[in-house]
This record gives C-alpha cells, structure tokens and sequence, in this order.
C-alpha cells in the first residue's frame, strides 16, 4: 500500500514539476510521520528509464531502513540526507552524509540502509536522498 501510495506521489510530483533537473542530481525527501523510517519521492524530471530505476534504488533502501534502538530509546528524532553514486556495477561511490540529522545513530542508520541496500541499479546521477526519523506520539 505504501508503495503504491509513493509511486503515485511520484507521478503527481513529476507531472507537476516543469523546471528541468541539474545533470548531475536527483534529491529526494522524506515526510511521513511513523516509528519506522521512511521517505517520499520529490525529485525532477529526469526521463522514464531513470524513473524506473530510480524507484527501484529507493525501494531496495526502504527495504533496509530501521530505527536505531538507542535512537528510539532516546526519543532521537531527525532527518539525515545522505548522497552518493551508483557505478555501473552496481556498487556505490562517495556515499556520505550532506546533512546531518544531529544524531549519530540516525546518520550511521541511513548509512547503512544505502550500503546493505546495494548493489543498486546504475543511474548515472548523483542521489541525494533524506531520511527522516519520526516517533510516532501516543496519547493516554
């Protein structure tokens, strides 16, 4: 459900999206609130074959995202933005954190997501993904 619900937020955001992308970057955001970290698609045109592999890449990250215990434990919340590449084997290249989620759990989480998710299908682009981790809040 969730996958269906973001790929048809990623054809609303294209199809609305005019201004072309810079040739070397995607971006992609996270924004939905929930225990387990998650992301949203936001990015630019970049073509149907890069779409396609684009959703891919993302879902195989999904795949792998958790939320730290001792992050959660804490009540550690925050969104860290990481980027990289994807060589044509599939391996990755330059990941690191662009911005920092303020938690060294939450930023070493979203690393390890990129790398277990690999090998990635190759897109020749520069990934700029945000992860963002939300508690959710209950009320007694």
């Amino acid at each position: 459900m969730r996958t269906a619900f973001a790929l048809i937020a990623l054809a609303f955001f294209i199809l609305s999206t005019p201004a072309p992308l810079s040739a070397q970057e995607i971006e992609t955001s996270v924004s939905e609130p929930s225990e387990a970290p998650s992301f949203t698609f936001r990015k630019r045109r970049v073509g149907v074959d890069a779409d396609a592999r684009v959703a891919a890449i993302l879902g195989r990250i999904k795949r792998h995202q958790h939320y730290p215990p001792l992050a959660r434990e804490s009540g550690a919340e925050g969104a860290a933005t990481v980027s990289f590449r994807v060589l044509p084997d599939g391996r990755l290249q330059g990941l690191r954190i662009k911005k920092t989620s303020g938690n060294a759990h939450l930023d070493g989480a979203s690393l390890e997501a990129v790398r277990k998710a690999a090998p990635l299908p190759w897109l020749d682009k520069t990934l700029v993904l945000t992860i963002r981790y939300t508690l959710t809040r209950t009320t007694d």
